[in-house]
């Protein structure tokens, strides 16, 4: 199926991922604002004045009907890219920490490439439930430079894996995979270059079993210490994939831990590109 052209209004950033509401986002963000600020199939005034008091904006003076005030508020929420934004943060942060608002409106942000992530405030903590972006400027940045300027298998799963976790239709066990596959991309050459099928798994053994064999650019004040945490990262993403085998009912990864696991490989294909183990 084609893919629809992005609206006009709208910001592409970090890779694909929307900054503002896209018109495929508009109507599940329109109905978590419904279901928020309307209780008992009436509209709640305390809850739309709290959205109020929070963006700092007034969408009737008091006294007027609900059902106006109602009206306005979701009239604010598509007057333009970043407004509906501005009023989904507005709700978890005056409900703050409440976990099934957060989930809610992280379903809406995730399935739709939303560059925001809905993240709950530590337990105690003075700090608002708030929006954070998904992908930082710094690991985007990471990312380009490492699949822009390498035409080679790691670079072209790691376009894979991110694209399934931050792209438009989130697939996190592709985006799981694809990021073991980019380290074994990576790794083997230096590893295991006799061996061009090598898994992530016997990659992490070659290192276990054979000590003080390779080493990082860094000088190392313990014996081992840089390729141990290469290797260790290299553990987590291999023991951490839950779906590998093809058992009755395997557990599909969190869109979470697919997104670790990408990080994750984008730290080991980046040393092992720039030739930092020798």
């Amino acid at each position: 199926m084609a893919q629809r052209q992005a609206s006009t209004r709208v910001t592409m950033t970090n890779n694909n991922l929307f900054d503002g509401v896209p018109a495929h986002m508009e109507g599940s963000l329109r109905d978590y604002v419904f279901a928020w600020t309307t209780q008992r199939s009436t509209p709640s005034v305390s809850r739309i004045r709290e959205i109020e008091r929070y963006l700092q904006v007034s969408f009737a003076p008091s006294g007027e009907r609900a059902t106006i005030l109602h009206k306005r508020l979701m009239a604010y929420v598509t007057a333009n890219g970043t407004q509906g934004i501005d009023v989904a943060e507005a709700i978890i942060a005056t409900n703050n920490n409440a976990d099934s608002t957060v989930r809610g409106l992280n379903r809406v942000l995730i399935e739709s490439g939303s560059k925001w992530i809905a993240v709950k405030s530590p337990s105690g903590s003075s700090v608002y439930a708030h929006l954070d972006e998904r992908v930082e400027a710094t690991a985007t940045e990471a990312f380009e430079l490492l699949t822009n300027n390498n035409a080679n298998a790691a670079s072209d799963f790691m376009k894979q894996a991110w694209s399934s976790a931050f792209g438009r239709s989130p697939n996190p066990s592709l985006a799981y995979s694809s990021s073991i596959k980019a380290i074994e991309a990576a790794v083997w050459p230096i590893i295991l270059p006799n061996n061009q099928r090598s898994t992530l798994g016997d990659l992490i053994r070659e290192i276990d079993n054979n000590q003080g064999k390779w080493h990082t650019s860094i000088t190392e004040t313990v014996a081992n210490e840089g390729m141990d945490s290469i290797n260790a990262a290299m553990k987590v993403v291999w023991h951490g994939q839950t779906d590998r085998h093809g058992t009755a009912n395997p557990i599909i990864p969190s869109q979470q831990a697919a997104e670790q696991a990408i990080f994750a490989a984008l730290y080991i294909c980046s040393v092992f590109n720039r030739n930092l183990v020798s």
